[in-house]
């Protein structure tokens, strides 16, 4: 059951709802079931990920309350080694799972007793508050990576949501649905098709899979964010924002601004920062961020696409740092600052091959095969129209995939989705209904769209 399922929409979401808000002015037992339901929630995906949930919940609590600095470490260090046994030993031993969404939880906890180890704030007593944050349904499976300062408060005093809470979550939900179901999963069937068969694609089509796969990750996963966001309004939470609108990004360090600024975040407060970030000199500087986004492409995955990943944009930012002073002195026109947006659209396509691909060597095979197999007629002859999407339904994902790109045009001008409320009722509900008729009419449903998961469940 995830976030798009109707299993979700239609059963766990409203029953939770109802049972939540039955209990609206008692913050205690709200909390009691809203703790209750996360674990249930999160039970759903497999019976045994609940118990490696509250295994957490317990380290992170008793280590927390601890005043003793090497205990604390200790809790970090179990945190992180049982991420790592449960992430890596798996590809190797046969039984051994990976629970759905574990980084996330993992590195929400192992921050809290960072923060709480360098005396950022006090340790929290109340044990039903560490694990309802860590425990949160909405953002259990894919993020954002929580910091306890941006619940505690939440959790503690009573929650209400009124007509603007319950409208904006209406409106955000059914856009990430719309991204889900409409552009990620149509865009799948295409990608798929591609690096299934790479071999024996032109260059053409290849770069065209290239640049469909950089759409489809970004509309799936800032697609569940906006749904997390959603549900969370719903319960009469806040969570902070995970995506602002990435690929409008002008280098790779501000893509990294932009992409996932929940992990960016923490792997610059808990990673880079305690290595001595930009303190001890240029060169010094440049060796943390490599390691920090080598560390970035093992918590994805231990294949060395993984790691040549992370190493590969690690290596981006440096040579954009590097070359700083040169982009400042040619200028700061809006067409210079789109040709920018341009290039690091098209870097950042070119470096998703080595995360989509399966291993190192397809992901360089497949940047040779499309360098070296040019047959540009294959985009006009109906070859394209052979990867499962034809001619049609490409018209339609192009006419989305533009509505997006102007979504995220005005939200990078107006900011969020604030400039969408501010529009009167009636323009507001025939968006929502406009959507929920695109998704009803071109998403991806049955069997095998209502067991797919987000690509960052895998995570």
């Amino acid at each position: 059951m995830n976030l798009s399922s109707m299993a979700f929409l239609a059963g766990f979401l409203p029953a939770a709802l109802v049972v939540y808000w039955v209990f609206r002015k008692n913050v205690f037992l709200q909390n009691m079931i809203l703790l209750i339901e996360g674990l249930v929630f999160y039970g759903f995906f497999d019976w045994k990920y609940p118990i490696v949930l509250l295994g957490i919940i317990v380290i992170t609590y008793f280590a927390g309350i601890s005043s003793k600095r090497i205990l604390q470490m200790s809790g970090i260090c179990a945190i992180l080694l049982l991420l790592a046994f449960f992430k890596y030993t798996g590809m190797l031993v046969e039984g051994i799972f990976l629970p759905t969404g574990m980084s996330f939880f993992a590195f929400s906890a192992a921050g809290y007793l960072f923060d709480i180890k360098y005396k950022k704030y006090v340790p929290e007593k109340n044990i039903m508050s560490v694990a309802l944050f860590l425990c949160f349904f909405p953002v259990i499976i894919a993020g954002p990576i929580l910091r306890y300062p941006d619940m505690e408060s939440q959790i503690k005093n009573r929650r209400t949501i009124d007509f603007s809470h319950f409208e904006k979550a209406v409106l955000v939900f059914t856009y990430g649905l719309f991204l889900k179901l409409v552009i990620a999963d149509r865009i799948a069937i295409f990608v798929n098709n591609v690096y299934d068969t790479y071999r024996e694609c032109s260059g053409q089509i290849l770069f065209l899979g290239a640049v469909a796969y950089s759409l489809q990750i970004y509309a799936d996963f800032a697609g569940y964010s906006y749904m997390a966001a959603a549900v969370a309004t719903l319960l009469g939470f806040e969570i902070p924002e995970n995506f602002r609108q990435p690929y409008f990004a002008v280098s790779i360090a501000d893509f990294w601004h932009r992409w996932h600024i929940s992990l960016s975040s923490w792997l610059r407060d808990y990673v880079y920062i305690p290595m001595g970030g930009n303190r001890k000199g240029e060169k010094r500087k440049y060796l943390n961020t490599i390691i920090t986004f080598f560390i970035s492409g093992v918590w994805h995955g231990v294949g060395l696409n993984y790691l040549a990943w992370g190493l590969l944009h690690g290596m981006g930012q440096v040579i954009g740092s590097r070359c700083k002073g040169v982009f400042s002195r040619i200028g700061k026109t809006v067409p210079y600052r789109v040709w920018r947006s341009v290039v690091t659209f098209l870097i950042v396509s070119l470096l998703w091959v080595f995360f989509r691909a399966d291993s190192l060597l397809t992901a360089l095979s497949y940047i040779k095969h499309m360098i070296t197999e040019s047959r540009p007629w294959e985009l006009t002859d109906g070859t394209l129209f052979s990867f499962g999407i034809d001619g049609m339904q490409m018209f339609l994902l192009f006419v989305f995939v533009l509505l997006m790109v102007v979504v995220s045009l005005i939200r990078e001008k107006y900011g969020n989705s604030d400039i969408f409320l501010k529009q009167n009722v009636l323009i507001k509900c025939a968006g929502v209904l406009a959507l929920l008729i695109i998704i009803s009419c071109f998403g991806c449903y049955g069997i095998a769209s209502e067991e797919s998961s987000f690509i960052y469940m895998a995570f």
